[in-house]
Formats: structure tokens, C-alpha cells, sequence
């Protein structure tokens, strides 16, 4: 007799690819507004994270906030919940030796980072398994796989959309190019 499985507490990472945003016009809106903006760099070491960016401030975001609000609410729909509201969307500018420190959005439903520029070297998404199995899963696994891993990394790459729960720890890893890396962090809540 085979048994019946189901999963449950999954922490989904949804991704994308988009093609359908001007990256240089968003690259030189970040570097501009870097000049008169002194932002917050707490958790972005070495780098630059922007004060909130706001509709109306530029047409590329503006693109991307509503091309945001269709997937998310796409997101959500797959998953059960009610309607959810952006709470927030910053732009990081992260140069060589400059890295996001692990982290979590304990506000937020879902969060994510949208790839304007990649570093060619370095610069990845990790994602990192909190629920403790790693100290219950043997040493002599047969393959490493989504139920047994300890972490997960996605690549870092222009156009690159990832949605994922504001739970879940991620971090980014350092720039070791010469060239920085540019992208869009935003968070997602329960619609007030």
C-alpha cells in the first residue's frame, strides 16, 4: 500500500523573468536619485538602499508597481489569502565587496527583489532554511533535494522577479565584480 503525502508550512519562492521594463531607464533613475537621496543603508553593508519610492516619481517604477501588484496578487490567489497592499519599494545599489545581511520582513506577507543590473560575480539570492530539520536530517543523504535542503540560491540576473513569504530568511550574497548590482526591493501586507 503506498501512502498519501501532502505538504504543509511550504515556503514557496515564485519566479520570474521580466522583459517588458527599460532596466537602463530604472538604472539611471537609481543612480540619479542616489545624489539627492542619503537613504538607509542598515542591512544593505557597503551599499546604498534608497528612501521609499512612491507612484508617480518615475514611469519605469510605476511600470513595475503595477506589473508587482497583478503577479502578487496572482501569488496570492494561489495560496488562499485575501487582497494585499504594497507597503513599500526601495532601490538598493550595491558596488564590489557590498552585500544585503540575512534578514527577514516580519510585517510583511510576501516580499521580493526585482534584478535591474547584476553584478557579473557574486550578488545571488539565498534563501535559508529556519525550521530547524537540518538538525534532524542524517549526514548520508541520497540526494539533495527541496524537502532535505538547507538553503536555496537563485541566480542574479537583469529581470529577474523573485516573490517570496516575508518569513522566510534570504540574504545577498557580496558583489565581487567591479561592476554594482541594481535592485528593487518591495514588501507586500494585509490590504487596510
Amino acid at each position: 500500500m503506498g501512502m498519501h503525502n501532502e505538504l504543509w508550512f511550504p515556503s514557496v519562492i515564485w519566479s520570474s523573468i521580466i522583459h517588458s521594463l527599460d532596466n537602463k531607464s530604472i538604472k539611471r533613475y537609481a543612480y540619479d536619485r542616489k545624489k539627492s537621496d542619503p537613504g538607509n543603508s542598515i542591512l544593505n553593508q557597503n551599499g546604498w538602499r534608497s528612501s521609499t519610492v512612491l507612484p508617480g516619481e518615475n514611469y519605469q517604477t510605476d511600470k513595475l508597481m503595477d506589473l508587482l501588484n497583478h503577479e502578487v496578487d496572482n501569488c496570492r490567489k494561489q495560496v488562499g489569502l485575501s487582497k494585499l497592499q504594497m507597503y513599500d519599494m526601495w532601490i538598493n545599489i550595491n558596488p564590489t565587496g557590498s552585500y544585503i545581511k540575512p534578514r527577514i520582513h516580519p510585517d510583511a506577507v510576501f516580499t521580493g527583489i526585482y534584478i535591474v543590473d547584476a553584478a557579473n560575480k557574486g550578488g545571488d539570492i539565498q534563501f535559508e532554511r529556519t525550521d530547524r530539520g537540518e538538525y534532524h536530517l542524517t549526514d548520508a543523504l541520497e540526494q539533495n533535494n527541496y524537502y532535505n535542503a538547507t538553503h536555496a540560491l537563485y541566480a542574479s540576473k537583469p529581470g529577474a522577479l523573485y516573490v517570496f513569504p516575508g518569513w522566510l530568511r534570504y540574504h545577498v550574497d557580496g558583489i565581487l565584480s567591479q561592476d554594482d548590482q541594481i535592485s528593487i526591493g518591495f514588501v507586500y501586507g494585509k490590504k487596510l
